[in-house]
């Protein structure tokens, strides 16, 4: 330091040089705010996305589960209509069997339900769509089937649907016509007949 006229007089080096250290220490304790602020935020952000990802999962979970119970009812729905139609199809066929004058059909499938374990004396009419004399006969067996309703079942098999069963009883022309009575073939004629013919031969088996 210098003395002039009683007075101290400091270097204008040194004066530079605390200006300049004050300087960078009002400087350091600036930005050490936003640091710790930043790193504050972070903890706080961070800490709660855990809690939004869980909140997201529970909220797909409850999703899926509804969507998965919306499934189960939609196949139990399903499942009680396949059941009501299966049972309206069973009754329809119960009451075709039952109702009187009524010519039904069997093939390879239906032929020992409708025919062979029937009560009643079965007359079966092997026929075909293309046949004219079994054209002719259609109308002579639904007089028969009224006549006989309770009596006599009347059942048509058609030979080209039902090939096995026209193999098995060998039917080499049609119309061939079966009387059936407790599983057993107990009368048979070929050709088309009359009425009467047909009442006759009936009624030697009722």
């Amino acid at each position: 330091m210098l003395a002039h006229h009683g007075r101290t007089i400091w270097p204008v080096g040194l004066l530079a040089i605390l200006a300049l250290l004050a300087v960078l220490i009002a400087g350091c304790e600036q930005e050490e705010t936003p640091a710790t602020d930043l790193a504050q935020g972070d903890d706080v952000s961070f800490s709660r996305i855990p809690e939004a990802r869980d909140d997201a999962d529970v909220a797909l979970d409850e999703e899926d589960a509804g969507e998965a119970e919306d499934d189960e009812e939609a196949g139990e729905a399903e499942d009680a209509r396949d059941a009501g139609e299966a049972e309206d199809d069973e009754e329809a066929r119960d009451s075709d069997s039952e109702a009187p004058g009524v010519i039904l059909s069997a093939n390879d499938q239906t032929f020992e339900e409708e025919v062979l374990r029937s009560e009643v004396p079965v007359l079966v009419d092997f026929t075909a769509d293309w046949c004219p004399p079994c054209d002719m006969l259609h109308p002579i067996l639904e007089e028969v089937a009224e006549e006989y309703a309770g009596r006599v079942k009347v059942v048509q098999v058609d030979v080209d649907e039902s090939r096995g069963l026209a193999e098995h009883y060998g039917i080499r022309s049609i119309p061939t016509l079966f009387v059936v009575k407790d599983g057993e073939i107990v009368d048979g004629v070929m050709g088309l007949l009359p009425k009467e013919k047909l009442q006759q031969m009936l009624d030697k088996h009722v």
